[in-house]
């Protein structure tokens, strides 16, 4: 798992960059219209996505006993299914542009149909990299795909193809790119399908698919209220404000929890170590992403302010409300996959059943009567008690010690990030005041800002911060690491370490 997340890290690394470039460069050249027309279909072509989709994928991760007809008869179940939603999608995007009263829309689902085949294409040799535990080819693939489809938004939008420049590239290069992820799966499908496999992938993955259905309902609401309600600059808006506040959880905590669910399946028979690494996985999650979710919302308005142009200032609140959100929820990103590899997907569907009706009435009434502000609170509150509740029941589940457990592990990094941020912020103040551009200032108190917290986790918890060392740095290169940091640890810290 370790090695999974260090070869998925480096790629992802490789790809985070040139997204970020990528999108910094676009939100230059586009304008709220465009990332709105784009936002106000995601809804309905997720759900259609997800159903093309069918969780196969997942299914053969899992599957511990695969034979070469259970992934054939999968892969043909894919493709069909993909077949029938891109269908649906041409038949019904006619209706979409009526509800949204945006003719522009209809186009625009009709030409995202296509992108569910290719992506059906190569969802099977996806998921036979992530199950052999070949992550090096799959991030090498995933950088290349996100390098050329980066490159191809930047020439398109410069062209003046506008939300085109969003929506073609991913499907052009994901195309071209096929062959590319067969050869580095090494297999063919057969030309047959086994109904007895079909039979029991559709068992697994309804599971699978209804809570995938209910989360995309969830995440995408707040594109269709915002569109249908105030158009699509506002829908634009929001989703510039979204995308930004999930970065960390969808480009870091997410990539952990996939990473992790394939350990996770392999030790479904040995309740013990699978405790042992959900415990270690969250506990990694919680020192990565709480200090980063922090820093960002103290550092909003120089971050947005001074990277991107005037034009997104409204989506600063809208970022720093579902911040708050992504704080509780980036630690806990490996819950759904940890679910499941040990087969219990239901725990799944039971908690998104619950959630997304009452979410989804929140968020109706917060946009009607407070605007996006409403919107961003409602989604927030909502999804933060509900994660807590699963929190506690996941605890329950695995045997953990509860909510005592989650103080422990939560409580040194909470105690290095406070001090940090506060210091960030306030310096960040003073700068601005002393008319230092946004962007250097967002730039020198984030790394003062990081810098700071992991000096005071050093100090404040040497041993905690020394075992996060060890899940997370190659062994190859932990004495070079301990000897660099023998100059800033407590002298009390300084002694052999037995059983690291």
């Amino acid at each position: 798992m370790r090695s999974g997340v260090a070869w998925w890290g480096l790629g992802n690394l490789v790809s985070r960059v040139t997204r970020v470039a990528v999108h910094v460069v676009l939100a230059w050249v586009l304008d709220p219209t465009d990332y709105g027309i784009i936002a106000m279909t995601i809804a309905f072509m997720m759900v259609l996505q997800i159903l093309s989709e069918f969780g196969v994928g997942t299914a053969v991760i899992q599957k511990q006993n695969m034979t070469d007809a259970y992934v054939s008869s999968a892969f043909w179940l894919n493709l069909v299914m993909s077949a029938v939603m891109a269908v649906v999608s041409w038949i019904g995007a006619p209706w979409l542009a009526v509800f949204y009263n945006e003719p522009r829309i209809a186009l625009v689902v009709q030409v995202t149909a296509f992108g569910f085949i290719i992506t059906s294409l190569r969802t099977l040799p996806m998921a036979l990299l992530r199950k052999r535990i070949q992550f090096g080819l799959y991030a090498a693939l995933d950088s290349v795909w996100n390098i050329l489809s980066g490159a191809l938004s930047i020439i398109l939008a410069l062209c003046g193809a506008g939300y085109w420049s969003l929506l073609l590239p991913a499907m052009i290069v994901g195309a071209l790119m096929l062959p590319a992820w067969y050869r580095a799966a090494r297999w063919r499908p057969e030309r047959r399908i086994d109904w007895m496999v079909l039979r029991e992938v559709f068992s697994y993955s309804k599971n699978v698919v209804a809570t995938s259905l209910l989360s995309v309902l969830i995440w995408n609401a707040g594109f269709v209220i915002a569109g249908h309600q105030f158009g699509p600059n506002e829908a634009g808006i929001y989703k510039f404000g979204m995308e930004n506040a999930m970065f960390i959880t969808i480009n870091f905590a997410w990539l952990v929890g996939n990473v992790a669910m394939s350990g996770f399946a392999l030790q479904q028979s040995d309740p013990e170590r699978l405790r042992k690494s959900f415990v270690r996985v969250y506990e990694v999650l919680t020192a990565t992403t709480l200090p980063l979710h922090a820093l960002l919302f103290a550092l909003a308005p120089w971050l947005i302010g001074g990277v991107f142009p005037e034009k997104w200032a409204p989506a600063i609140p809208i970022f720093r409300i579902l911040l708050i959100f992504h704080a509780v929820r980036g630690p806990l990103s490996h819950q759904p996959p940890f679910l499941f590899a040990i087969q219990r997907a239901d725990v799944n569907v039971k908690y998104f059943g619950i959630l997304t009706p009452v979410t989804l009435v929140a968020m109706y009434f917060g946009c009607r009567y407070h605007g996006l502000v409403g919107l961003a609170w409602a989604a927030t509150v909502t999804q933060t008690v509900a994660t807590v509740v699963l929190t506690a029941l996941m605890g329950r589940l695995i045997g953990w010690k509860g909510a005592v457990g989650y103080v422990d592990a939560t409580a040194p990094y909470v105690a290095a990030t406070t001090p940090a941020v506060l210091l960030a912020w306030g310096l960040a103040f003073g700068m601005d005041a002393a008319g230092v551009p946004k962007s250097v200032t967002f730039l020198v108190c984030g790394g003062l800002g990081v810098g700071l917290y992991g000096l005071l986790l050093l100090w404040l918890a040497p041993a905690r911060s020394d075992r996060l060392l060890g899940e997370l740095c190659p062994e190859r290169l932990r004495p070079l690491v301990d000897r660099t940091l023998a100059f800033v640890r407590p002298p009390s810290a300084n002694v052999p370490r037995a059983g690291i």
